[in-house]
């Protein structure tokens, strides 16, 4: 057997017991000292780099401070400061609370710091580490960025409904500071625009929860304090921006020297609540549900002057307006021989308070309960009302379309906050549009032709009413033609502008097509008829003095748009001797502002509409046409015999529908019946509330939001959006 080799260490030549002593063939010792003469060796080797080496350890770093309350700058601030200004902080420099600030902010120049150098050392061996430190600082650096800089035009008119050059004179106006400032006001706005909650805004913006209540509560803070008290402030808005918002219709029908306010309550939904005082408060009796009010005070051009509250879910727009008067600001703001207030049914129970007190007050006419219909007197003095108070049913549906926040259902832990985020979105609102609601706000000649026609006389009423032309209504036995088969017809073909001055308006020509639509569906049941056969009348024995051969009187039967059992009777008179518009010399409807002179009801327009322009378009666009599949059908009843006569599905139809509404009396329709039915779906429609907008008083508010909650989205036509 051969001996064992002895184990021994390649360096120091000694013996070792085992293999495992041996590390690269030397023993530990040996090992362990190499290795440390290499790193010292490694660590002696260094690169120089042009940037200059900062510091003081005994003192500020910053030369001309000498506080003695100091502390070691942190190896962050080292890192950030180094990478930004170009260089190099000693590790044992110092620097007192007010210059770590700074530090922190990058508010200084190079030249403050107390120079050790002019360059700087690194050693190879930290290379790396130096690298790491740089991207981490980038890194922080880049997540401090604004995202609204990066944010595009387009991106930013549809996140936050304007402008960059409009958020940007926001923000230097609300004098929002700190902290990625454009952040939190963009946060803000956005969260106001959509609606969306707090972890939504977390997700979409990579932040957390409590980042997002931080910005929200800085945008809200500053908003407040200095943008609403500018741009929605009773006490703080200057006579000259009140009579500058003031549009030449409403100074032309009312007063050229007063100042015109139109008044309106607002609601915002909210949640239950287990405190049942607050629940008890907040539900609403009228709506079924629980809300907050806010009292709108706002002028003729959609400016809003003024926001009061939230108020309790019942308290009536009467003694909201009541309240209003009794501030303070408003009394050291306005006299009472100053003022005139434009208003809705709603406010009846406080129009003798209000006078009393001097000031005017303007309400549309409340019909008579034994009346059918408004006098023409009553409805040309509704329509001028009308016609300046429909803008504050524009400002609350533009401001919850806008601020989809409050056109849902708030939580009920953001009601602490709740007014200040209202009155913020209503001042963002007047800063966006300022007061640009209105098209023909000083159309001149609208104003003239309403106040020309406010006396005149409809002499179509007695006529229709004592040649009792109303009671064929339903009768089968006369002859109606389909809208259709008038591509012949003689009637004065008018355009758009000619239209719109007709109406006064450019409400009733926007509505005018949905009306024609219903019409014109193939359903089998709701059709549009005109009546063209010449009746033998003395026109003379009403007052009309006009050759007999030149006129033509003609009729149709149109649907309500809130009730299927109400129809109404149109009957225009034309004069063929006079041209354009001047040709129809009369029109009457059975609806309750039918009497009117001044423009038209809803009903009568569409049938003018249709006569004089739609029927000359090559195609008509009927409104959300795909709807009319929406819901399923029932499957069709087959046809039976009734007493020896077939009856057919559209008969047994009308028969339920009349004996569902109780009106059944041979298949005719009483005329009486009829009216209290109109009656009965105009109360149904506006809610059975004095409260609500009727469907007079809607008559200037935009029809392409029809389908939207009556108070939240009424808009009107001529908006200049």
């Amino acid at each position: 057997m051969a001996p064992k080799t002895p184990l021994t260490c390649s360096h120091c030549k000694r013996f070792v017991r085992c293999v495992s002593d041996l590390k690269n063939g030397m023993c530990t010792q040996c090992y362990n000292s190499m290795r440390y003469k290499a790193k010292k060796q490694e660590s002696s080797q260094s690169i120089q780099l042009p940037f200059p080496t900062v510091g003081n350890s005994e003192g500020c770093i910053f030369k001309e401070c000498f506080s003695n309350d100091l502390q070691l700058i942190s190896k962050d601030i080292r890192n950030r400061v180094g990478a930004i200004k170009s260089c190099t902080i000693d590790i044992h420099s110092k620097a007192c609370e007010k210059h770590i600030e700074k530090m922190n902010n990058l508010s200084f120049n190079l030249e403050e710091f107390q120079r050790i150098s002019d360059s700087s050392q690194i050693e190879i061996s930290s290379i790396s580490k130096v690298i790491q430190d740089l991207q981490k600082v980038a890194k922080n650096e880049s997540s401090k960025k604004s995202r609204f800089k990066y944010k595009t035009e387009r991106q930013v008119k549809s996140e936050i409904m304007m402008s960059k050059e409009q958020f940007k004179e926001i923000k230097r106006i609300s004098k929002i500071q700190g902290y990625k400032s454009d952040d939190s006001l963009y946060i803000y706005i956005y969260r106001m625009v959509t609606g969306i909650s707090e972890r939504q805004l977390s997700n979409i913006f990579q932040v957390t929860e409590s980042v997002i209540r931080y910005h929200l509560k800085k945008a809200r803070t500053a908003l407040q304090e200095n943008f609403a008290t500018k741009f929605l402030s009773l006490k703080g808005t200057p006579i000259e921006t009140i009579r500058s918002h003031t549009t030449e219709i409403a100074r032309n029908l009312f007063s050229q020297t007063k100042h015109i306010l139109v008044l309106d309550g607002t609601y915002i939904y909210v949640e239950k609540s287990g405190n049942f005082l607050f629940q008890r408060k907040s539900f609403s009796g009228h709506k079924h549900r629980n809300l907050v009010k806010f009292f709108m005070t706002v002028l003729t051009d959609g400016f809003a002057l003024d926001v009061s509250g939230p108020f309790e879910a019942n308290i009536s727009d009467a003694n909201l307006l009541k309240d209003l008067i009794a501030s303070e600001q408003f009394q050291s703001k306005f006299k009472p021989n100053e003022i005139i207030f434009i208003v809705d049914r709603g406010f009846q129970n406080c129009i003798n308070y209000v006078e009393n007190l001097g000031y005017e007050i303007y309400m549309p006419t409340c019909k008579d309960f034994k009346e059918k219909q408004l006098s023409t007197f009553e409805a040309n003095k509704t329509r001028l009302v009308t016609k300046v108070r429909f803008i504050v049913e524009v400002v609350n549906g533009i401001m919850k379309q806008k601020f989809n926040y409050f056109n849902k259902t708030v939580p009920n832990t953001t009601l602490p906050t709740l007014k200040e985020d209202f009155t913020n979105c209503v001042a963002l609102m007047n800063f966006v549009n300022d007061g640009s609601f209105i098209s023909d706000k000083n159309d001149f000649s609208i104003t003239d032709r309403m106040l020309s026609l406010m006396d005149k006389e409809n002499k179509l009423i007695n006529l229709v009413q004592q040649e009792k032309l109303t009671a064929t209504v339903n009768c089968r036995s006369t002859k109606f033609e389909l809208i259709t088969e008038l591509q012949d017809f003689s009637f004065p073909q008018l355009d758009e502008r000619q239209l719109k001055e007709f109406f006064c308006g450019s409400y009733h020509y926007e509505i005018a097509r949905s009306y024609y639509a219903e019409h014109v569906k193939n359903n089998g049941r709701y059709q549009f008829f005109v009546d063209r056969e010449k009746f033998h009348i003395d026109y003379s024995k009403y007052k009309i003095n006009i050759n007999p051969k030149n006129l033509q009187l003609i009729s149709a039967q149109m649907q309500s748009r809130h009730s299927n059992a109400t129809k109404y009777r149109v009957f225009i008179l034309i004069n063929s001797e006079k041209s354009f518009a001047n040709s129809i010399e009369y029109t009457y409807c059975t609806c309750k502002t039918g009497c009117r002179t001044i423009g038209t009801c809803a009903h009568s327009a569409s049938f003018i509409w249709y006569l004089s322009y739609g029927r000359h378009l090559e195609n008509i666009r009927q409104p959300a046409k795909y709807l009319d599949t929406f819901f399923q059908s029932l499957i069709p009843l087959p046809i039976r015999e009734v007493d020896g006569f077939e009856e057919s599905d559209d008969e047994m139809i009308e028969t339920e529908s009349l004996i569902n509404n109780d009106q059944v009396n041979d298949e005719t329709y009483d005329n009486e019946s009829l009216s209290e039915a109109s009656e009965s779906s105009s109360d149904d429609s506006e809610s059975n509330n004095d409260n609500q907008m009727s469907m007079d008083e809607s008559n200037d508010v935009n029809a392409n939001n029809m389908d939207y909650d009556s108070e939240t989205t009424i808009m009107n036509s001529d908006l200049g959006l």
